[in-house]
């Protein structure tokens, strides 16, 4: 979450992963159960390589760009 907008890292997962990374977190703040249910199953697809990260963010609807420089800042 940032500027009160869900964000993902998704695109990055993979890349994580080959790197050695085995733990990841989700948060949530204001989902239903439902949709805590449906983002959870869609990260265990990405991480099971099912899906692609773009694929993560566009069927849960999260921004992709991350970073304090552009990302939600970019607002018009």
């Amino acid at each position: 979450m940032f500027n009160g907008n869900a964000q993902t890292g998704a695109e990055y997962v993979q890349h994580l992963v080959k790197l050695g990374v085995r733990k990841f977190r989700l948060e949530f703040m204001n989902e239903s159960p439902e949709q805590v249910k449906r983002a959870i199953a869609n990260y265990q697809e990405l991480l099971q390589g099912e899906i692609t990260g773009s694929q993560l963010w566009r069927d849960l609807k999260l921004h992709h760009q991350l970073g304090v420089t552009r990302g939600t800042l970019n607002q018009a």
